[in-house]
């Protein structure tokens, strides 16, 4: 989940009225006690990365820290690897967010092997980070 994850309370904070676009909220879900921490929470038991970039206009980094701090306990009690990466930039993708999302599919999707044409990559924890 990259430039996206935030708490309703920084969004409404930051821009005084939650997410700027149709696309960024679903109908009722905060009526019906839904924000988006809830969809870092139900992946708990699975891999899942969240990208925060620092001078994002669009989505807080005080927003996306919050969420993974409210989501980091269903991670520890079920088990699923929650990674987190902030890139210093403003909304978008940028090459080291990226290779943090390159890297995590890699290592996810393929057990820590990478294809890239004929050459086989085996990402070690050192290559990770």
């Amino acid at each position: 989940m990259a430039c996206y994850i935030s708490t309703k309370e920084v969004d409404y904070l930051w821009n005084a009225g939650g997410g700027g676009d149709g696309e960024q909220t679903w109908p009722h879900g905060v009526s019906h006690g839904l924000d988006k921490p809830d969809l870092i929470e139900v992946r708990a038991n699975q891999s899942t990365q969240v990208l925060i970039t620092t001078a994002d206009t669009c989505f807080p980094a005080a927003g996306g820290r919050a969420a993974v701090s409210e989501a980091a306990p269903a991670y520890r009690a079920l088990g699923g690897d929650l990674q987190v990466f902030e890139g210093v930039w403003h909304h978008g993708w940028v090459l080291p967010t990226r290779e943090q999302i390159n890297g995590f599919f890699c290592k996810s999707l393929a057990g820590g092997l990478a294809v890239a044409g004929n050459l086989l990559v085996v990402l070690t924890s050192r290559s990770w980070m």
